[in-house]
């Protein structure tokens, strides 16, 4: 936001901060009673951490004094913004909204998600919608929280792009070039296992008789007594062996298919370049794609840091990322040009 802008906020938080001021006495004036909710027990302990103690009145007035700067702010934005909002398409609020609700604009994928997946995306978006202030079950509120978010973004990119070189928002060229070298580090196809618990996990990996992280790979459990009945330091050469790459590969296939039956099989008997020439949506990877959130940034992290740098082409054991825990037999790695490889028509849209 430039200084004009900065300014022109500032003046109109004071004028509201003055009417607000200006009809709180004249209300106080007319009635004695208290306007505000108050509170039957203030000084009742609404948590304690190490004899550190936070009463009910603490909490509530640290709440409405975020939650009222919130809305202020909001206020100012929305009068400040009025006609970029207003230019915002439906197309651009219902793909916006998806991405709130389900961290994607893509229908397919959103049918492919569970229930569970569904539920629990939902309820993430019903939570930042009430922390910003707005009313997640308000199709108006919603639609307004969203208009307000995109003006902001669009006026930020639009600042940038008028930026000139002397402007601190101005972006070189070496940025652009920083930026691409960290953000754009090709594609992975791998083979992807997620598991929404530790129990799942277990279960699972007992049903193909998996060892994870036996000698530095996973082994293949050959004894009469159940696996499930085998302590966790009771694995050995005299009931469990290593597997090759392959067979590893092919276990991982038997699991993919187990764990998504609505996904395209995939026959296990295939090697790694048949599989990679399926060219199956669910088995790609794009490092720049994955910066879309906290949780799969932590993916292309695990991928294309961890994994890359690992002995070998696969997890040896489960990597937990919030609530799932996930292994990945890498395929293939697929790198991008240097960027002064690139044509001056992919340069600039970067």
């Amino acid at each position: 936001m430039n200084s004009k802008q900065v300014i022109k906020r500032a003046a109109i938080i004071g004028s509201i901060i003055l009417v607000v001021i200006v009809l709180s006495v004249a209300c106080n004036a007319l009635r004695s009673e208290p306007k505000s909710p108050t509170l039957s027990n203030p000084n009742a302990v609404f948590a304690n951490f190490d004899g550190f103690e936070i009463t009910y009145e603490q909490l509530y007035d640290k709440m409405t004094r975020q939650d009222g700067l919130m809305h202020l702010l909001n206020m100012v934005d929305e009068m400040l913004l009025a006609e970029l909002m207003a230019s915002i398409s439906q197309e651009a609020i219902d793909n916006e909204f998806n991405m709130l609700r389900f961290g994607t604009k893509d229908a397919d994928e959103i049918d492919m998600m569970s229930d569970f997946e569904k539920e629990k995306a939902i309820q993430n978006y019903r939570d930042v919608v009430v922390v910003a202030g707005f009313d997640p079950d308000d199709e108006a509120s919603v639609e307004q929280f969203i208009r307000l978010n995109v003006a902001r973004r669009n006026l930020t990119i639009g600042m940038i792009s008028d930026a000139v070189a002397e402007h601190p928002d101005f972006v070189s060229e070496d940025k652009v070039i920083t930026y691409y070298n960290n953000n754009y580090r090709g594609d992975i196809v791998a083979i992807p296992l997620r598991f929404l618990s530790r129990t799942e996990y277990d279960a699972v990996l007992n049903r193909f008789n998996l060892v994870p992280n036996f000698n530095g790979a996973i082994g293949l459990y050959q004894s009469a007594v159940p696996i499930e009945d085998v302590p966790s330091d009771g694995f050995d050469e005299s009931n469990t062996r290593m597997m090759t790459d392959a067979e590893v590969m092919q276990k991982f296939i038997d699991v993919y298919n187990y764990l998504y039956p609505y996904r395209t099989a995939i026959d296990n008997m295939l090697d790694a370049q048949s599989v990679i020439e399926l060219d199956l949506e669910h088995l790609q990877f794009n490092f720049n794609d994955l910066q879309a959130s906290s949780l799969t940034r932590q993916v292309a992290t695990y991928l294309f840091d961890d994994l890359l740098a690992a002995s070998r082409p696969y997890s040896i054991t489960s990597k937990t990322i919030g609530d799932y825990r996930l292994l990945f037999y890498v395929l293939d790695h697929q790198l991008v040009p240097e960027y002064d490889n690139l044509s001056q028509e992919r340069q600039d849209e970067i």
